[in-house]
């Protein structure tokens, strides 16, 4: 057993361990109207296909209804991706978890302002971006001197009771000073629209988290405030001269209407399928070529065919758009011109 990712000195003896804290995760994730734990019921979407995970409390009518029936093995292969085994000691785990609770107070905040001591948040959202990076399958992978600033951070500060973190040290700390973040609220968006998680693998000054109603900003010094405008699916719109969080100043929000909120997140969804569908297009391209193909490029009229497959096959909603419809799909309108 490897010791904690956090403190590097106790064994990582926990099991279980949500890299996204439940509250908020919750939100994502889990089955409809089921806000409990062990109730996920979710998508991650890769590049070239969609996968599905579903925790240990999904009933089985539910789980027949998305899947049909599962085998042995795929029960056995189910994993939840942001819920992970060995990663922290009980010490670590339990110092996250209160940092997450004294944060999911403001959820209630539904203001500018989030009324928490400025530490805490700062602390909060550093824990969240830290273990992004470590997990190294969210796409946003820190540079390592800047992961290891939080952990160290996290290590040294974090506390079993709250009103023990060293505050006064907490806010002299140099390296603490030059963290800052902006957040955007849609205040109660999940309770009637659908939410994701996405960390853009590309965005660094700042670092750009989309998660549940929330959008992060994540600046590592001060000179990277405002330095770069990177476009995040319009979220960045007005962001620049807007009040930046610190150690030192607590938290506000800005806040956006459901409206604004929802179209920021349709240019995500469409940018997730321009991108698979360029996927596509390449995979297309390179089976047509190595199955002797005339020229570099398959026919678009068959590469049409074959998503038009993919988008209109009756299979269950955790059997289609994973690699294998995908193969299966290909083979289907390719076998159509075989001689």
């Amino acid at each position: 057993m490897d010791n904690c990712k956090l403190c590097k000195s106790r064994l990582a003896n926990k099991t279980g361990s949500h890299l996204i804290p439940h509250f908020l995760l919750k939100r994502i994730d889990n089955e409809i109207g089921k806000p409990e734990r062990n109730k996920e019921l979710g998508f991650t979407i890769g590049e070239l296909e969609t996968t599905s995970y579903y925790g240990q409390s999904v009933l089985p009518e539910k789980l027949n209804e998305i899947y049909g029936e599962l085998s042995d093995d795929e029960i056995a292969k189910n994993s939840i991706p942001l819920i992970v085994d060995h990663y922290f000691c009980t010490d670590c785990e339990k110092k996250l978890s209160k940092i997450e609770s004294e944060y999911a107070k403001t959820l209630i905040k539904k203001g500018i302002d989030s009324e928490i001591a400025p530490e805490i948040s700062l602390l909060f959202w550093i824990s969240i971006l830290w273990r992004v990076s470590i997990s190294k399958k969210q796409g946003l992978i820190l540079k390592d001197k800047e992961e290891e600033l939080l952990r160290r951070i996290l290590n040294k500060y974090l506390n079993l009771k709250i009103e023990n973190i060293d505050s006064d040290s907490l806010k002299k700390d140099i390296e603490c000073q030059n963290l800052s973040y902006r957040l955007i609220r849609c205040p109660d968006y999940s309770k009637s629209e659908a939410t994701y998680l996405f960390c853009h693998p590309s965005h660094k000054m700042p670092y750009s988290i989309i998660l549940d109603e929330y959008v992060l900003f994540f600046y590592f010094k001060k000179g990277h405030v405002d330095n770069l405008i990177q476009s995040f699916f319009g979220f960045e719109n007005g962001l620049k001269g807007t009040r930046i969080n610190t150690v030192l100043v607590g938290e506000n929000k800005i806040i956006y209407e459901k409206k604004t909120f929802k179209s920021c997140l349709e240019n995500l969804v469409n940018f997730i399928t321009d991108n698979r569908l360029k996927k596509y297009d390449w995979l297309f391209d390179e089976v047509h070529k190595k199955m002797g193909g005339q020229g570099s490029q398959m026919p678009a009229l068959l590469k049409q065919n074959i998503v038009n497959r993919l988008i209109f096959d009756e299979k269950q909603l955790g059997r289609k758009f994973t690699f294998k419809s995908l193969v299966i799909a290909m083979y289907e309108e390719m076998k159509k011109y075989a001689p």
